[in-house]
């Protein structure tokens, strides 16, 4: 997933029709339907940000 806060500034995701989650909702809601050993790798060069969650379910 993008990092959010550049989501927001772009112009082309900065719409309605773009839905942007913060990481620690991701996480919570992940936690919430069952998955377990949830972990967050960050991307970053320069040109991107990139967030890959990574999670289980048992």
């Amino acid at each position: 997933m993008e990092n959010k806060d550049l989501l927001e500034k772009a112009k082309l995701t900065n719409n309605v029709h773009f839905h942007r989650h913060d990481i620690a909702d991701v996480i919570g809601c992940l936690g919430r339907i069952g998955f377990s050993g949830i972990k967050v790798h960050r991307l970053l060069d320069r040109y991107e940000d990139r967030l890959i969650v990574e999670a289980r379910k048992a």
